[in-house]
């Protein structure tokens, strides 16, 4: 792993931890210069908490592509790297999915 992985892996972590705040920071104000009454602070927190002691919603007779949906997700934003270029699969799908459209 390059420093520049690293730093890149830094970053993110950073970005990832200090936007639940920002947004709660940013809400806060807008409640005070509204005069609204909303969630503490700490609701940017507790929601995904919530979500993430939630069961799957998916039946356990659903077609197959409901399951594997989530990982093709994950798979297809990852980059392919060919030599010295990055090619992002996703991207390539999003541009396929618009020609079919568009023509």
């Amino acid at each position: 792993m390059s420093i520049g992985d690293g730093l890149q892996i830094l970053q993110s972590a950073v970005v990832l931890l200090a936007a639940s705040p920002y947004a709660a920071v940013l809400w806060r104000a807008d409640t005070i210069v509204q005069s609204n009454r909303r969630p503490s602070i700490f609701q940017p927190y507790r929601d995904p908490a919530e979500l993430l002691r939630k069961g799957s919603a998916v039946s356990d007779e659903a077609f197959w592509v409901f399951r594997g949906a989530p990982f093709v997700a994950l798979t297809v934003v990852r980059p392919i790297r060919f030599g010295g270029v990055s090619i992002y699969p996703l991207y390539v799908l999003v541009l396929i999915a618009y020609l079919i459209h568009a023509y």
